[in-house]
């Protein structure tokens, strides 16, 4: 797996509070490692940075010579492999945090981790995305985004208001799916915003404009004709090439997802009526 030499986050490992982001992320700051080493290189008295990048220049050197023709059906099943490890959400057991129809509602997260391969994979697919919407779907600059993301608590009630009762669990078993994958679009958008705030405008603009198209509705703010609203979007947002991967279909509908639970569109509950981001329309 792909991993940082020096750690991507404060308190991990070797950890270098002088690095700038683009110097974390860098090629030079990343090392492969087997899932033992993976393990074994967080005792960083035994594996410091300098012992890390000798590690890896070694292997580098080893095979800088060979080359080699990986299929793209290979690629392929890696990434159907790394999509059956994708991070499981309980919304509906009695235990941990779920949805329900009574009270404060919240969302949490139980089962396997998940992992910092597997994210970085997503981060890539949802960055691709978001380019190929760029590249194809926007012509035009419109209204401002709210800065700060509020926290995924008001789902439930939102499900009850843009979703009939029969298609509930639909929507459910979707935002389950895709959980992990939101919290990325979050992290994504986070650092759009703050590099380029009118390309964020400018997405959000084209995902109400879809919303209205595909709902058949003239307003963002009204409910969900059907869930299958949320597939057709999501379809429109992954290249052809790329329609039979289910990771592209995922993130895309982790995007919708995302802005749906900041209220760009689709019926608001009340407290989000008193606390809405503004629009020019």
């Amino acid at each position: 797996m792909i991993c940082h030499i020096e750690a991507a986050e404060r308190g991990g490992q070797r950890y270098n509070p002088l690095q700038t982001d683009d110097e974390r992320r860098h090629y030079d700051n990343l090392i492969l490692l087997c899932a033992n080493h993976h393990i074994v290189t967080n005792n960083v008295s035994e594996y410091p940075v300098q012992r890390l990048k000798e590690m890896k220049q070694r292997h580098e050197l080893r095979y800088l010579n060979n080359q080699y023709t990986v299929a793209d059906g290979v690629i392929y099943q890696a990434l159907r492999k790394l999509s059956e490890s994708d991070l499981q959400v309980n919304l509906n057991s009695g235990q941990g945090n779920q949805f329900n129809n009574q009270g404060t509602t919240h969302i949490g997260h139980q089962g396997p981790v998940y992992n910092c391969e597997k994210q970085e994979t997503d981060f890539g697919i949802i960055a691709e995305i978001i380019n190929y919407i760029f590249s194809n779907k926007i012509s035009r600059y419109g209204h401002e985004v709210a800065k700060e993301a509020s926290d995924l608590t008001k789902l439930a009630e939102k499900i009850n208001l843009n979703f009939s009762v029969a298609e509930h669990a639909t929507i459910k078993t979707m935002i389950r799916n895709v959980w992990g994958r939101m919290q990325l679009v979050k992290r994504f958008i986070e650092t759009e915003t703050e590099n380029d705030p009118a390309r964020v405008d400018a997405l959000i603009e084209k995902i109400q404009s879809d919303y209205r198209n595909v709902n058949e509705t003239m307003s963002i703010e009204a409910s969900f004709k059907c869930a299958r609203v949320i597939d057709e979007m999501a379809n429109e947002y992954v290249p052809e090439c790329k329609q039979a991967n289910p990771d592209y279909l995922a993130n895309a509908k982790a995007i919708i997802l995302y802005f749906f639970e900041l209220c760009y569109f689709g019926q608001r509950t009340t407290h989000e009526e008193n606390d809405r981001p503004g629009y020019l329309f």
